[in-house]
């Protein structure tokens, strides 16, 4: 039981880190062709904001890089207890620098960009801390 316990960090990390990859490297923008911006959480959002669609599907592509790399932040965490979090925050931002930095020089249509590089240490960050939030409350060991 313990090492199945040991194993299931690794697994859910490879399963996590393949996705990862895929929408990382997917060839074109991975929302190209859903208009998002005509969505209607998109204008709500708008309009709660007071601001454009377009500038609130800004919002929510920060958002959903931050959300992209909690996991991450988890994982790393969950695998090496002992990491300190700025560690693992240090971890996230490396992974999301080379993925950057790929999506820049590979023949993708994709847009590197320092703001994704920021959302995904930000929610590398946002899983170390959870992480220790939980082990402070004997949520998780």
């Amino acid at each position: 039981m313990r090492r199945a316990f040991r194993l299931l960090p690794l697994v859910v990390g490879a399963t996590y880190l393949a996705a990862l990859v895929l929408i990382a490297w997917w060839p074109t923008h991975v929302d190209a062709g859903l208009g998002v911006v005509d969505w209607p959480l998109t204008r709500a959002l708008a309009a709660v904001l007071g601001i454009s669609a377009s500038s609130a599907y800004a919002v929510i592509e920060v958002a959903a890089n931050v959300a992209l790399f909690v996991p991450l932040g988890l994982l790393v965490s969950w695998r090496f207890p002992g990491w300190r979090w700025w560690g693992v925050v240090l971890v996230g931002a490396l992974v999301s620098v080379v993925i950057e930095v790929v999506q820049a020089v590979a023949p993708l249509d994709r847009t590197a960009s320092v703001t994704d590089v920021l959302a995904n240490t930000g929610g590398a960050a946002l899983g170390a801390l959870a992480v220790r939030w939980a082990a402070g409350r004997r949520l998780v060991r």
